[in-house]
């Protein structure tokens, strides 16, 4: 008999970890299955495990140097397969582009890669599916953020990835997502939940940038993209948390028949 089970993924830019330190920071994805985090660039001075605890949520990976983070719910029905976490360099992010994003953070920054990060759970019946996050280069590095696209269906094509998938990042496709991005997608078979007209960034909780810069001249940044035979998308919804980017929250239906 055909089975299928909801599942819900948020992808979320913290802010540099500020979405996750503040208490209620991410309340408004407390429903999601999984987090795809990025901005997480020191997991380790943020306290973001227990952070993550204290909100619901158990960590499955983080890495700093490429500031991205993967977290289950607690009370999920999915679980983690078990299988090592894979983690890829893409490419080095420039000295002056670290150099920049620790100034204005005001923090120590393990910041240094570019890549993706990826798990792999199950369903109670055992079927299995791979999550990942990625944190694109600005639009302004249109070259670097180019050679990116270039690069990552060469690491979606590892058998990692097989079976059903679900990406979802910061892809900074200011104002929204560009010809390279489209054919990014066909190139790796990813299809990309409807955003509509929804603006990621600014948040509206940006006090100024809500008013006023998100209401002229604000972008859709954040995607979520799926692929695999078993996996349906259902709806989205795109919320405020504890950041200046605004989360993207999809919920799936996903057939346990392998």
């Amino acid at each position: 008999m055909s089975y299928s089970r909801q599942f819900v993924v948020a992808t979320v830019n913290t802010c540099f970890g500020r979405a996750v330190i503040e208490d209620r920071g991410i309340e408004a994805v407390a429903n999601a299955d999984v987090l795809l985090m990025q901005e997480l660039f020191n997991p380790t001075a943020y306290g973001l495990e227990p952070s993550l605890h204290r909100q619901g949520f158990e960590l499955l990976a983080a890495r700093g140097h490429f500031g991205l983070g993967i977290a289950l719910r607690s009370s999920s029905a999915f679980v983690y397969a078990g299988k090592p976490v894979r983690s890829t360099v893409l490419q080095q992010v420039s000295s002056i582009e670290r150099t920049l994003i620790t100034r204005f953070s005001k923090q120590q920054l393990e910041y240094s890669d570019l890549g993706v990060l990826a798990a792999q759970l199950e369903t109670p019946e055992g079927r299995r599916l791979t999550v990942a996050t990625t944190h694109l280069p600005v639009v302004t590095s249109f070259r670097q953020r180019a050679r990116f696209l270039t690069q990552l269906p060469l690491e979606l094509a590892d058998n990692y990835y097989d079976g059903l998938l679900v990406l979802g990042g910061d892809m900074n496709h200011y104002p929204g997502p560009k010809r390279a991005d489209v054919s990014f997608r066909r190139a790796v078979a990813l299809t990309a939940v409807d955003m509509g007209n929804e603006i990621t960034w600014p948040s509206r909780g940006e006090r100024y940038a809500g008013r006023t810069f998100g209401r002229l001249l604000g972008g859709q940044l954040d995607d979520i993209l799926y692929r695999g035979s078993g996996i349906e998308f259902a709806h989205k919804e795109v919320v405020d948390v504890a950041s200046d980017h605004r989360a993207v929250v999809a919920t799936f239906t996903v057939s346990t028949n392998q």
